[in-house]
């Protein structure tokens, strides 16, 4: 996508650029609710997956009247939907780098009573349950979620291919999306060919 279209002045809901190209991904922003800094990704402006800086963020959770409307605010799946959506809509997190291209659905961003109805309670079974994701690149959606165990989250996690490429480590999926290749090709270099990673996924 041309650079033309960030300007010193652009405004992306609560962001103000002030020096659109001051890294090679980064535009140097004015948050407009705090005069707050931020050098934040023009992809994450250009997709309104950041809104304005984090301490804003956090005030504006806290004021949210979805908080107090339903009387649901102290479950435990009320703290886990709320958990999710910082984890991806918070781009400054430390879990920036595992959830970069993971979305939460629209019905589920928007309503925390939407995600209850699609995930229904967390199994009263003495068990300690956490939401985890089917396919562990896949976003949080109703057909990719359900209530996980600690062993059933280790699992999944094992499963993903890590893959660690000039000092960036993220799933083979990931990869495959951030150099516009297909995932089975890359695999079937390395698990089937014996392929480097640096030859699997560039060449």
């Amino acid at each position: 996508m041309s650079k033309k279209i960030f300007k010193v002045g652009d405004k992306f809901t609560n962001w103000i650029i002030i020096e659109p190209y001051i890294t090679s991904r980064g535009s140097l922003c004015l948050c407009s609710l705090c005069n707050k800094k931020k050098i934040v990704y023009r992809t994450h402006l250009r997709t309104g997956a950041s809104k304005q800086c984090l301490n804003c963020y956090k005030k504006q959770m806290k004021i949210n009247p979805s908080n107090t409307t339903h009387g649901l605010s102290k479950t435990k799946e009320y703290l886990i939907w709320k958990a999710m959506r910082l984890r991806i809509l918070n781009p400054q997190g430390r879990d920036k780098i595992n959830y970069k291209n993971i979305k939460v659905c629209d019905r589920w961003n928007n309503s925390f009573l939407d995600f209850l109805t699609d995930m229904g309670n967390i199994p009263k079974d003495g068990t300690r349950y956490s939401i985890g994701r089917i396919d562990n690149d896949g976003d949080y959606c109703p057909k990719n979620c359900r209530w996980e165990t600690d062993i059933q989250q280790a699992n999944n996690t094992s499963r993903t291919h890590w893959i660690t490429y000039n000092g960036e480590t993220m799933s083979m999926k990931n990869w495959s999306r951030k150099l516009n290749k297909s995932y089975y090709v890359i695999r079937s270099r390395i698990n089937n060919y014996g392929w480097s990673v640096e030859d699997a996924l560039i060449k």
